[in-house]
């Protein structure tokens, strides 16, 4: 029987080939570390699950409690979970294979889980792309950050149920700084932004795309559709593009569908 080995940092090389190999499920991960080494991101604490001298496994946990595992052999979740329950968790995010095996073993470490999301994404295929053109759309500067940051905060409010007195203007206005760094585009109506799309994770394969969201009074005009394609080629021409496209929530059930003119077929689904 093969002795499961730890490692850390020491091990970055493997531990980044790993992540590259399954790269459309640790996207975010990929994506964070190729910001970290520019330093524009927190660097997670890494580390990684050695059998037969091939890395099986690789969890990534955040000093802000954001938890990224990923494996390819599920017996190795019992030692993932003995380094991680030291930590702060709050918000474990992965595929559903992944999730799933992690979350029917929490309850016997006395842990609970409080809120579960399932997101459905779309995969486009950049040779394929259909841009829907819509007028008043553009990239996001640092003078969108207020207007970025108030849709944020409806965003969350409407599709997460939290009451919008309770969402911090500062973790608004910080998640907004993140994403008119890496990519946001605005469509602007009667003299403010009321759409919006942002650039989640990219990588030279693939763009994630998410936070698309439009004012009520302001859908079904196709400012968030006009606002995807500039969004997912913002950076290059990636040989795929993955977009948010449905919600599932333990407390309400609401689904979004993807438009049709951007050839979106659904193909996987990640839990947070």
């Amino acid at each position: 029987m093969d002795t499961l080995e730890r490692v850390g940092a020491e091990a970055i090389a493997d531990l980044e080939r790993y992540l590259w190999r399954h790269y459309q499920e640790n996207i975010a991960l990929l994506h964070d570390l190729r910001q970290g080494a520019r330093g524009r991101r927190e660097a997670p604490l890494l580390l990684g699950y050695r059998l037969g001298g091939a890395i099986v496994a690789v969890q990534a946990i955040y000093r802000a409690g954001r938890w990224l595992p990923h494996f390819e052999r599920a017996d190795v979740v019992p030692a993932m979970l003995a380094d991680a329950r030291d930590h702060w968790l709050r918000w474990l995010l992965g595929p559903r294979r992944v999730v799933d095996a992690i979350l029917a073993r929490l309850p016997a470490l006395g842990l609970r889980v409080t809120f579960d999301e399932i997101d459905a994404f779309c995969y486009v295929d950049g040779r394929c792309f259909v841009p829907h053109p819509a007028p008043g759309v553009r990239r996001a500067t640092r003078r969108d950050l207020e207007d970025v940051a108030t849709l944020r905060a409806a965003f969350e409010a409407e599709y997460f149920g939290v009451p919008l007195e309770r969402i911090e203007r500062a973790w608004c206005l910080r998640a907004a700084e993140g994403y008119i760094r890496d990519g946001a585009y605005v469509a602007h109506r009667d003299g403010r932004a009321v759409a919006m799309v942002a650039v989640e994770a990219a990588l030279p394969q693939l763009t994630h795309i998410g936070a698309v969201y439009t004012v009520g009074a302001y859908r079904n005009r196709g400012l968030a559709k006009g606002a995807v394609p500039p969004a997912a080629l913002h950076r290059a021409s990636p040989a795929e593009i993955r977009v948010e496209t449905a919600k599932i929530y333990s407390a309400a059930s609401r689904r979004n569908s993807a438009p049709p003119s951007v050839g979106c077929g659904e193909r996987a689904t990640a839990s947070f």
